[in-house]
């Protein structure tokens, strides 16, 4: 009786050890194939027909699985096949598998040959399984990286990911990083030869940190203007704009942003000061005003002879600054409103900063009408979007009366 029971847990156990196989290779989807190489009888579990697209009870049949092969990887895996129950190379092969609906299923097949005992090919026993969805996901990766990497090459600037630490240590960088500081970005990434802090100018480098670091406390992105060193020595100005993230700890946090040069516009913009230093010079000796109008606010600061010019003075007004729309509802008559929009529209279409001229009617605070004329140029940044507008403006009424005059 003892020996019975035994012999009865032992079938028990090996039951149960051949269901959770078939639970583990159902899991995996794992298909089974063995066969008798001399007697060309071939023999698979049900998985390897669903594989295949073949019906799941149906017999193996070399001559169905032959057929189920993509009509372009079928010679290459015949021979690889032949090669693999010849015992000249181990099998191991990745086909395509076209099921009847047309849908195409990407399958890897390998199997271990065995010899008799004359050291003749004896039988061939393998595994099958589905890499369909790995593949889809690598296509999938593979289309993404294409479409960031495209996205990258084609923005105006340096994208990059560093670390929040004294070096900045690079751990991306886009290659446009070569044009903008002349190393390559290799150069950069874990700071293996120079780190970016490096090349930022020493009189901006504190300044820098104390902004990156306080947007961290803001919770908000940063933007910054700096100047970083070349490596042939010369001089860019920059403008950056990132925000800083992974938790509170400062040995987590990386930063992920983007640089932008902004040299020529700094250039510009130094010229348009000096420029404007004349005029203010020329405005304190003649009926002479100077105006200033920044895109972003649509925001004018006035000069005092401007103030001068309207009959009022910057003690009355209580500042230099005016809306856009405040300054238009003060000064300019209603009638003349479609003429400075459609000046400035034209203006801004050109995308150029070249010197612009608009005479117009203005109203002086005691309601005197009188005409004046604006000579200005307008900042664009490298995407062509205006930044800000420079511009002088002066009373030529008793010309204009001459003139009507004669």
């Amino acid at each position: 009786i003892f020996f019975i029971r035994s012999i009865m847990a032992q079938e028990k156990e090996l039951r149960d050890s051949e269901f959770m196989r078939e639970l583990a290779l159902d899991a995996a989807q794992v298909g089974l194939w063995t066969g008798d190489i001399p007697a060309d009888k071939w023999d698979w579990d049900s998985r390897v027909n669903r594989m295949m697209g073949l019906p799941e009870d149906a017999p193996a049949d070399l001559d169905a699985w032959v057929g189920a092969l993509h009509p372009e990887d079928r010679d290459h895996v015949l021979e690889e096949f032949g090669a693999g129950i010849r015992g000249e190379k181990a099998y191991d092969v990745e086909y395509r598998a076209v099921w009847p609906d047309g849908t195409v299923r990407n399958i890897v097949a390998r199997g271990k040959m065995t010899r008799n005992d004359k050291g003749e090919p004896a039988r061939i026993d393998g595994i099958t399984y589905d890499l369909t969805e790995l593949r889809k996901a690598e296509a999938a990766m593979r289309e993404t990286e294409e479409r960031f990497r495209s996205m990258v090459t084609n923005v105006p600037g340096v994208i990059y990911q560093c670390l929040n630490d004294e070096h900045w240590t690079m751990k991306y960088l886009s290659d446009a990083v070569h044009d903008l500081t002349g190393y390559p970005a290799d150069e950069f990434i874990d700071a293996r030869i120079r780190s970016f802090a490096g090349i930022i100018h020493p009189d901006d480098q504190k300044r820098v940190d104390d902004e990156i670091q306080a947007s961290l406390t803001s919770g908000e992105s940063f933007f910054l203007e700096y100047r970083i060193i070349r490596a042939d020595g010369s001089i860019r100005w920059v403008n950056e704009r990132g925000r800083v993230v992974g938790g509170e700890k400062k040995s987590k946090q990386h930063i992920n942003g983007g640089i932008f040069d902004i040299t020529e516009r700094k250039i510009m913009e130094e010229s348009l000061r000096e420029n404007q230093e004349r005029v203010l010079r020329a405005a304190e000796i003649s009926l002479f005003g100077f105006w200033e109008l920044d895109f972003q606010t649509l925001e004018y600061t006035l000069t005092d002879s401007f103030w001068k010019l309207v009959g009022t003075s910057v003690e009355i007004e209580g500042g230099y600054t005016l809306t856009n729309q405040v300054l238009m509802e003060r000064f300019i008559p209603p009638a003349d409103f479609p003429i400075h929009d459609e000046h400035l529209q034209a203006a801004l279409s050109t995308q150029d900063s070249a010197t612009r001229s608009l005479e117009t009617r203005f109203f002086r605070v005691d309601g005197e009408i009188r005409y004046g004329k604006s000579q200005y140029q307008i900042v664009f940044d490298k995407e062509g979007k205006p930044i800000k507008a420079y511009g002088s403006f002066h009373d030529f009424t008793d010309r204009k009366q001459i003139e009507d005059e004669l």
